[in-house]
């Protein structure tokens, strides 16, 4: 026996039992503070499926040494490639816990204060079987997936196979992380009851009277997970016959001998009539002499040839008594063998491809299996399409928890349950809090996993936005289909999968419950469909579904609409508006009269655009207690963050779960220091569009104060669009917004404002204000103002190296796919161009 005792990712020399118990309690309490990182688990476990593809040789020697057939070899390489994929991985998580980070703790409802969430059981001791290669293995990675501190105590006919496994796994493991979770090692039946008394669960494969022994010694309050034998069958309804049929139960009681839990020992047929029987015994006899010769026979021991022989041998003598008929089909080299009897219900076979048929009409199917009801599991399932619900029905009924296709017995699906349970589940507990009002809050979790990028990333270059066509996208993961381009106004397509779209939706809607919506008592009107942009209006659709909040779609209103919106409205007491700020604000001052009186709008959540002092003023004026930015998402980037309560006007909490902020300098990619300013780079990793240091186009910087609400996410503050800082006729850089807040502020503005920046027909730099309506103060005595409020302006007119132009009452440039109003319209570049 090779040495099998794995103690934090190291081979030892056995050691006493006493080491061992000293180590587990040390090793488990360490481990229990915090469960394993999924993400070391899924990256680890795709690093060892690879390097199994990559070097074959290595699993070959390894098999040599442990004493495997090359076939043995060759499924073991199988199923665990399967397995460690990261892909079946993440499938099995999302069908058990439905979520690959089950450890959040998180309001299953938003309308609830209710936290409910999966912690692992603790510490769990595994005792496996030897008729199985990979279960070991694959008991531990379940075991790391449902976060616990898990001691493998193998079969003795492992030999050490599944401790070289689980050590070249630990040490693939560039965190050097697993091996603070994984404990191998040997030990007696008789100190596997003080082992119990260091575990909080005890999950054991065996035989009924294995696991009785076992069950009685663990102490209470332990859980006791079992994986007993089980028995399985094939059921075929008597008016199917197809050669393919049988060929395929062949292929299952031959591919693993009917060693497996899962392998068909009886061919059970729903009829009556002897001779039918002949003709299915008959056609699976012949299946069987082709099938068998496919896969390597496991040859029974003496004791196990002597119970097949005796089995044989008893059939034969009560068909010569009479006491039922009797039909055997034998191979000549005694490789398989059929037993069909006329006998109702399940017969226990001696395995070895050793098939049993026999009688069950499905009107006795449920009280014919009711004596084997907690054996059963898997049944292939043989019917013509009208009868084939009707049949599972009654299987299920009956007891089976498995129904699959002949052929497929021992095929599984990621997650798939066993034996009527899921395993991951199974290792873990469910947990609550209630804080009822003793901890009234907007959070929507209590813990989030951050997602952090590749180290490799963030060596990649910074993707220009204008690299995001070329950039394309994964077809296989691509599900939704969004137009993009809002900003820039050329379209794009960003795509999501399904599984990604629901989770950024998701957290959008834990992101509006932050920023001061009650789902529990608001009413809210969707305004937001800009243009062409239909992204957002369907996006935040769904956001509200998964809040549960009373939802009116409305859409983007025209002029002609505002009057039938402001009834809806007031008819439907609806107190919550979400919108762009200058349909808002069109909404508001062309109804005034109305929702004056109605008074019943005591929220407004924006997106989309920068909202102007002059447009908070009129929400406020008219009863709105509460104006908010909503989120920061873009539909390319998806969703980045979301305002709390606490955050000022444009800061943001970053949504970790889903997003990495890098802010670097806006002439290179160095990161800023402390509070500078900077462009905005996320990436997130999306199945579909993975972006990878993706340059968004905004600027912002890092807000370091503690956050009132107890979110640790970081915060930013969203300063506009890069081309919003302007240098223009030899001027220093300019914010803007600045030069919009100043004309607020001083003239009592509060409709649309555009700035124009193109040249005159002197050639020289032309900075042109443009506004939808007329201000209180004259053009004359606003350029004046302008003019002393940015002195660099002032000198660069003096100068001549600028003119500054005001227009009243002018069209504003619309983006003809967003449908937004941007603030500045930089013109120069396509000049210059043009006159090339």
């Amino acid at each position: 026996m090779i040495n099998e005792t794995i103690i934090n990712g190291t081979f030892i020399t056995p050691p006493t039992f006493e080491f061992l118990v000293e180590k587990i309690k040390e090793q488990k309490n360490l481990a229990l503070l915090e469960p394993c990182p999924t993400e070391v688990i899924l990256s680890t476990c795709q690093h060892f499926a690879d390097h199994l593809k990559k070097n074959q040789i290595w699993l070959e020697n390894l098999g040599t040494i442990y004493g495997l057939s090359p076939n043995e070899t060759s499924l073991l390489a199988k199923e665990l490639n399967l397995f460690c994929q990261r892909a079946y991985l993440e499938a099995k998580l999302v069908r058990e816990f439905k979520t690959i980070t089950p450890f959040t703790i998180r309001r299953p409802n938003l309308k609830e204060n209710i936290f409910e969430g999966w912690q692992p059981l603790g510490t769990i001791l595994h005792i496996t079987p030897g008729n199985a290669l990979s279960l070991p293995f694959i008991a531990v990675i379940e075991g790391l997936l449902s976060g616990n501190f898990n001691i493998l105590r193998p079969s003795h006919k492992d030999g050490g196979l599944s401790a070289a496994l689980l050590h070249h796994l630990i040490h693939l493991d560039s965190s050097c992380t697993l091996a603070k979770y994984v404990l191998v090692l040997t030990a007696s039946r008789d100190q596997l009851p003080n082992l119990m008394t260091l575990v909080d669960g005890v999950s054991a494969w065996g035989g009924d009277a294995s696991l009785n022994i076992l069950r009685a010694q663990v102490p209470s309050g332990c859980r006791f997970i079992e994986w007993g034998h089980k028995l399985s069958f094939a059921y075929l309804d008597e008016t199917v016959h197809e050669e393919k049929w049988f060929n395929a139960i062949a292929k299952d009681v031959c591919q693993f001998d009917q060693q497996f839990c899962s392998s068909p020992q009886m061919l059970m047929v729903n009829t009556s009539n002897w001779e039918r029987l002949l003709e299915v015994g008959s056609a699976m006899a012949q299946a069987m002499s082709v099938i068998s010769n496919k896969y390597p026979a496991l040859q029974p021991s003496p004791q196990e040839m002597a119970e097949i022989t005796t089995q044989v041998h008893l059939a034969e003598l009560e068909s010569a008594h009479g006491e039922q008929k009797i039909k055997i089909w034998e191979d000549q080299n005694q490789n398989w063998r059929i037993i069909l009897t006329d006998k109702p219900g399940p017969h226990s076979s001696p395995l070895f491809r050793t098939l049993l048929i026999s009688p069950t009409t499905s009107e006795l199917l449920v009280s014919t299996l009711q004596p084997f009801r907690r054996w059963l599991q898997t049944c292939a399932l043989i019917a013509r399409p009208n009868r084939y619900s009707d049949l599972a029905q009654t299987l299920l009924a009956a007891g089976v928890s498995r129904i699959t296709a002949p052929g497929a017995m021992h095929s599984e699906y990621p997650g798939e349950p066993h034996d009527g349970v899921y395993a991951l589940t199974q290792l873990t507990r469910r947990v609550s809090i209630n804080p009822k009002e003793i901890w009234p809050n907007t959070r929507a979790s209590i813990n989030t996993v951050q997602f952090r990028p590749a180290k490799k990333w963030l060596k990649l270059p910074v993707i220009k936005k204008s690299d995001f066509i070329s950039k394309g996208y994964n077809h296989v993961h691509s599900d939704l289909f969004f137009l993009t381009g809002g900003t820039s106004g050329k379209p794009k397509l960003s795509t999501f999968s399904y599984s990604d779209f629901h989770l950024q939706m998701q957290t959008a809607a834990d992101g509006l419950l932050a920023a001061g919506l009650n789902p529990s008592e608001d009413r809210i009107m969707n305004l937001l469909y800009a243009g062409k942009l239909y992204g957002s209006f369907l996006s935040f659709s769904t956001i509200f579904d998964k809040l549960g909040i009373p939802h009116f779609p409305m859409g983007f209103p025209t002029i002609h609409d505002l009057p039938f919106v402001a009834k809806i409205l007031i008819e439907h007491k609806i107190n919550a508006l979400f919108g762009l700020p200058s349909v808002l604000f069109l909404l508001f001052s062309q109804q005034k009269e109305l929702l004056n009186e109605y008074r019943g709008i005591k929220k407004i959540f924006y997106g989309g655009e920068f909202l102007g002092h002059g447009q908070r003023q009129i929400f406020e004026e008219m009863g709105v207690e509460l104006v908010q930015s909503a989120i920061y998402a873009s539909l390319d980037a998806g969703v980045s963050g979301y305002a709390c309560s606490h955050c000022p006007e444009g800061t943001f909490h970053l949504i970790t779960q889903t997003q990495w902020l890098e802010i670097l300098q806006i002439d290179n990619d160095i990161p800023v220091k402390g509070n500078e300013i900077g462009r905005l780079i996320f990436s997130s990793n999306r199945q579909s569009q993975p972006l990878q240091r993706y340059e968004l186009g905004d600027i912002g910087r890092w807000v370091s104060n503690h956050c009132p609400c107890g979110s640790a996410e970081p915060k930013f503050e969203l300063l506009g669009r890069l081309g919003d800082t302007i240098k223009i006729g030899g001027t220093p850089p300019t914010d803007c917004k600045s030069i919009q807040a100043f004309i607020e502020q001083r003239s009592g503005y509060q409709d649309a404002l555009q700035i124009r920046l193109d040249y005159n027909t002197n050639h020289q730099e032309r900075l042109s204000l443009r506004f939808s309506g007329e201000p209180k103060l004259t053009s004359t005595q606003l350029k004046e103002a302008i003019l002393s409020h940015f002195p660099h302006f002032d000198r660069a007119v003096c100068d001549q190296r600028l003119n500054v132009q005001i227009e009243y009452n002018t069209p504003i440039t619309q983006n003809p796919h967003s449908g937004k109003f941007p603030l500045v319209i930089d013109l120069r570049n396509s000049l210059v161009h043009a006159t090339l």
